[in-house]
């Protein structure tokens, strides 16, 4: 769960090109040498972009990819355990209820 914020690039144009950065609060740890595991109370700084493709009406296509980085995981867990990102891609549609473009 978390909070984030999208700034359009491009405002004058149908289709959306944005960056985005978020903070983030959950239990997936990317640690150690082998598969993610559960560990409550992390926190995640995300960042990435974004370009959503104007279809029809208010419908666009959603495509983006993000970058998350546990940030207090190392605290909780043994000296010199190895953190890293997780990424994710976004494929999708959605509808805009604001017809402001």
């Amino acid at each position: 769960m978390g909070v984030f914020y999208q700034y359009d690039l491009i405002a004058a144009s149908k289709h959306e090109f944005y960056p985005e950065i978020s903070i983030n609060y959950g239990n997936y740890c990317t640690c150690g040498d082998l598969d993610p595991f559960k560990l409550d109370g992390i926190v995640y700084i995300g960042y990435g972009a974004g370009w959503d493709f104007h279809i029809y009406k208010n419908f666009y296509l959603d495509t983006g990819f993000m970058w998350y980085s546990p940030i207090n995981a190392k605290k909780k867990l043994p000296p010199d355990t190895y953190v890293y990102s997780m990424s994710q891609y976004i494929l999708g549609i959605s509808y805009r209820f604001s017809n402001e473009k």
